[in-house]
């Protein structure tokens, strides 16, 4: 499949999704009544009313889509774990991990790196005493490694 060709299909999936949104939207909206007196306060409370409306579809969303997005992620790490016996990628590269006729899966991890919790530092400065000079002793002990993120992708194999 070409890049374009799945291109234009989630093209025409967000058309799809925007408009059930825009009709639930509307429908929401229009149930809005009010008996304030002032169109200036009236005003105010539609456009509250408004945002209520929008954050309730939008939490919607992301709720149900963030969830799959995570288990999505977790049934591409399974199967590719079970063609190649690993999912892992590497710090500081893209790796192509699967490919179908179709799509291609590839896997970025941030280069790995370092931090120190403070609780860690306190204790490793307790342990080698305060003085200023002990401090840069006591911070190399706290220090710990701190793996990089991961990014998925699925795209086109064409372009």
């Amino acid at each position: 499949m070409k890049k374009s060709d799945l291109a234009q299909h989630l093209l025409d999936l967000d058309r799809g999704i925007n408009e059930v949104v825009d009709s639930f939207d509307t429908t929401l909206v229009a149930a809005f009544q009010t008996e304030e007196k002032s169109n200036e306060v009236a005003e105010l409370n539609y456009k509250a009313h408004k945002a209520m409306v929008l954050y309730v579809i939008a939490a919607r969303i992301n709720s149900l889509w963030t969830k799959e997005y995570d288990a999505c992620k977790k049934q591409l790490d399974v199967a590719v774990y079970d063609v190649l016996g690993t999912s892992d990628g590497l710090p500081g590269e893209t790796l192509e991990l699967h490919r179908s006729n179709v799509l291609r899966f590839t896997k970025r991890q941030n280069k790995d790196g370092e931090a120190v919790s403070v609780t860690d530092l306190l204790n490793a400065l307790a342990r080698a005493g305060v003085e200023k000079d002990v401090v840069d002793k006591a911070y190399k002990m706290a220090l710990k490694p701190k793996r990089g993120n991961t990014y998925y992708e699925v795209t086109a194999l064409e372009d």
